[in-house]
């Protein structure tokens, strides 16, 4: 059994008799709702748990709302409480709140209870919501920061794409090498939790809605793709020739500046380049040459789109720069 205990886990742990406590010494009643409250609340990030903290009080204040004036109308029966739900769970649905309908259903449960829908009723029943959602929020607050594990991850994905790259330039140019398939595989999953991790990194920050390591992640992934045909496509070269050697140096080349963005632009133009130089070559003399000058092209195609989605993430990160300087700017200015 692999029995681990999470972030989300010792911070339930923390909330949970923290918010019952609070609410005993507040003498609420009922108060081991307060814990129920703080088990929901605490999310696996600081958005997600202020989201359903807001739910969970918006439910409550509709419910709240609703049984004041069923009960009024028609007392404290059980066509009453059948009214109030028939007229409750549909207001927190049309507007996408779906997190409190259940928190709120108690609520409306403990008004029904009471017999007797009294400020104190009241008070008590939002004194558990903000309790429980309080001390969850606050638990949240405890988030560890993953920046150096993004970064360490990120340092691990780039040593594996120059390990390919390795691969790919050997092949090319006609000397021993490895298969890449298990390498890729390993790539492809190092991302995809990079890209989670880069996620909840962003949804831990409330002001921040785009990140450059998502980003580039996302662009990694992407990536791996045409690496990916890139490396068939250099291991079904079956004889080396001038043109797979000057791509297999130039690839070779690519594996310095993985992590750099200024030399795209003319990474991209020696790709053209050298797709101009096979494109004008003598015809070949024979199948075996004219198939591996066949892949040589669809090679430098597939490179060429490599290139092409590490520039797009460039001009984006450029242009929200530029967004932010301007911001900055028309603030100033005002």
């Amino acid at each position: 059994m692999n029995y681990r205990i999470g972030y989300r886990t010792l911070k339930t742990a923390l909330a949970v008799p923290i918010a019952v406590y609070i609410a005993m010494l507040l003498n609420l009643e009922s108060y081991t709702t307060a814990g129920v409250i703080a088990i929901l609340c605490v999310q696996p990030t600081k958005r997600r748990s202020l989201k359903f903290a807001s739910d969970i009080f918006f439910c409550s204040l509709a419910g709240t709302i609703l049984a004041l004036v069923i009960f009024n109308l028609f007392g404290y029966t059980i066509i009453g409480l059948g009214l109030l739900f028939l007229l409750y769970i549909p207001i927190p649905v049309s507007f996408n709140i779906k997190n409190g309908i259940v928190i709120g259903a108690v609520v409306n449960l403990a008004l029904f209870v009471s017999d007797d829908i009294t400020w104190d009723v009241i008070k008590n029943s939002f004194g558990l919501v903000l309790i429980g959602g309080g001390t969850a929020l606050s638990m949240n607050l405890l988030m560890p920061n993953i920046t150096n594990t993004l970064t360490k991850r990120k340092t691990n994905i780039e040593e594996g794409f120059r390990e390919v790259f390795q691969q790919i330039a050997l092949a090319l140019n006609g000397k021993e090498h490895h298969e890449n398939h298990e390498k890729i595989n390993s790539l492809d999953n190092e991302i995809n939790k990079a890209k989670s991790l880069a996620f909840i990194d962003i949804e831990n920050h409330f002001l921040r809605h785009e990140d450059r390591l998502y980003r580039y992640f996302n662009m990694r992934q992407n990536q791996l793709e045409g690496l990916k045909r890139i490396d068939s496509l250099a291991r079904s070269v079956t004889a080396q020739s001038e043109e797979s050697s000057k791509i297999g140096y130039f690839i070779l080349g690519l594996t310095d500046s993985l992590h750099h963005f200024e030399s795209t632009r003319e990474n991209l133009e020696t790709v053209t380049e050298m797709l101009a130089m096979i494109v004008t070559l003598p015809l070949p003399n024979s199948k075996e040459e004219f198939v591996n000058r066949a892949t040589l092209l669809q090679l430098l195609k597939e490179l060429n789109t490599y290139l092409l989605v590490k520039e797009s993430m460039q001009e984006v990160a450029d242009s929200v720069g530029k967004k932010k300087n301007g911001n900055k700017s028309v603030s100033t200015q005002h």
